[in-house]
């Protein structure tokens, strides 16, 4: 990602994130929960995983280690809020 319209494109779509959360909030009468601002762990994490990204190497490695992020560790995050029932209104059947 080190191209500049990479780097606008991927901001743009990160504040328009967070403006709709503010807006969805905003709208809904209530506060967010107090894992919202567990997302502020993601920055860290983020370079985290960016320097993760470095070491596993090029091609198939990295699409291995992205399916990784996505599915295991995403799915691991959402079972555990899901459990919780602050975001996620649906069940894993």
């Amino acid at each position: 990602m080190g191209s500049l319209y990479g780097r606008i494109a991927v901001g743009i779509l990160v504040m328009q994130d967070v403006f709709a959360v503010l807006l969805m909030s905003a709208t809904s009468g209530s506060l967010p929960s107090i894992w919202a601002l567990s997302l502020v762990l993601l920055w860290p994490a983020a370079k985290l995983m960016k320097a993760l990204l470095d070491k596993v190497g090029h091609g198939d490695l990295q699409v291995l280690y992205a399916a990784f992020l996505a599915l295991v560790v995403g799915s691991a995050c959402l079972r555990r809020l899901a459990s919780r029932g602050t975001w996620v209104h649906w069940s894993w059947a």
